[in-house]
């Protein structure tokens, strides 16, 4: 089934014998997790093929940087695919921008699915106008709750309605419906970004926010930079997902700075978005518009006259 990029913003419209290239352009594969991933995406009737060298280790690296880029730029060249999802995150999507080709155009625009390190990758991705979604991984998919799980089947296989997230807290007022164009994902990825080519601007976007073993005042220090280089002035919103793997104390602190960053910003800022390294992690569409209506992030189905 060929992508439709007219209705990515309720779904990609797959179906039972579409074929998923899987990649790996971060971290090597844990085995147990990734196959427990893949048996999941089987189970819904897709055909799962796996990129060259995925098996690949060179430090904490799924193989060295040129073949790791040769194998991500498979698809985009030559592979019949209706679709790209990466092996896992971890570290080394940063150092494939480094080598990237100038200029890259490519001649396929599969979807990419990923998040966490793969943030970088989307920001590639946006730069080509290749459709990318920040979706999980697939060692993360066995840890999915129900409900998460089933959010990623409707987005892939959905009939085009639209989805509708579930509730968020608003801190800062109940704003009227606001739409914007989603853009965000793992925030030590994206504050690395800023200031390089790669960097894509908040203006007017609904920027979400997730991360994982960082501590409140590395949060802190993250948010600081994007609000002192100005990103935060002109945003649509902020919608703050999972911050997880940090102690009791430092989940507190993180609640206090998100009342304080919603203190200081024009735009609304909604903590409890759907996203995360845990088992809460829906499917967004990078670049697409989403409409906020109270509280509940809206994809298609109406919810922006602009989609």
């Amino acid at each position: 089934m060929a992508f439709s990029h007219a209705n990515v913003e309720q779904g990609l419209g797959w179906g039972p014998g579409d074929t998923v290239l899987v990649v790996a352009p971060c971290g090597p594969i844990p085995e147990e997790p990734f196959w427990k991933g893949i048996d999941i995406l089987r189970g819904w009737g897709l055909n799962v093929c796996f990129a060259e060298g995925l098996w690949a280790k060179d430090r904490y690296l799924a193989g060295s940087d040129e073949n790791r880029l040769r194998a991500l730029m498979q698809p985009f060249e030559s592979k019949q695919v209706s679709g790209v999802w990466m092996a896992r995150g971890g570290y080394g999507m940063s150092r494939l921008q480094r080598i990237w080709p100038h200029n890259w155009t490519p001649s396929k625009r599969p979807p990419v699915i990923g998040f966490s390190d793969g943030t970088a990758l989307h920001a590639v991705l946006d730069r080509a106008g290749v459709p990318s979604v920040h979706g999980p991984v697939i060692t993360q998919l066995y840890r999915l709750s129900p409900e998460s799980l089933a959010a990623c089947h409707q987005f892939l296989f959905g009939d085009g309605s639209s989805i509708r997230f579930p509730e968020m807290t608003c801190l800062n007022g109940n704003p009227a419906p606001i739409t914007g164009k989603l853009w965000g994902g793992n925030l030590a990825v994206l504050a690395g970004m800023l200031g390089t080519p790669f960097h894509r601007s908040w203006r007017e976007k609904l920027i979400f926010l997730e991360d994982i073993g960082e501590s409140a005042y590395r949060v802190d220090r993250m948010i600081h930079q994007f609000l002192l280089a100005g990103e935060l002035d002109h945003a649509a919103g902020v919608l703050i997902g999972d911050f997880t793997g940090s102690s009791e104390e430092d989940t507190a602190l993180r609640e206090t700075l998100w009342s304080e960053v919603a203190s200081w910003i024009p735009c609304p800022l909604w903590t409890g978005f759907a996203i995360g390294h845990e088992g809460t992690n829906w499917m967004v569409p990078c670049g697409k518009e989403g409409t906020v209506i109270e509280n509940h992030l809206t994809l298609g189905g109406g919810a922006s006259a602009n989609s």
